[in-house]
């Protein structure tokens, strides 16, 4: 896990924000990863014209890629809610995604 950057996109008031990062925690935890999520604005993203801010919110970036393998947006975006299909991703799906892109970056 040496190296390796993590990162928490959201925004104020975002519903599926608390939740997530939760999740987030406790598959990091289940894993024994230590590290810390940076927690980073949307807004402040998209003011600095930051391509991130086009993600959506809540998105996880692993190494600076999205966790659910979605593709770096093409242009920076306001801040929108991210929708997953069918639900929000479970601890067990994190922990399993995490394992997969620890592995892959190694």
């Amino acid at each position: 896990m040496r190296g390796i950057v993590i990162e928490f996109l959201s925004f104020k008031g975002c519903p599926h924000a608390p939740i997530l990062r939760k999740r987030l925690d406790e598959a990091l935890h289940a894993i024994g990863v230590t590290a810390t999520p940076f927690a980073i604005d949307l807004h402040m993203l998209r003011q600095a014209n930051d391509l991130r801010s086009g993600f959506g919110s809540p998105t996880i970036l692993l190494g600076g890629l999205d966790l659910f393998n979605m593709a770096t947006p093409s242009h920076a975006q306001d801040p929108a809610c991210r929708l997953y299909r069918p639900s929000l991703p479970t601890t067990a799906e994190l922990i399993e995604k995490l394992r997969e892109g620890i592995s892959d970056s190694q």
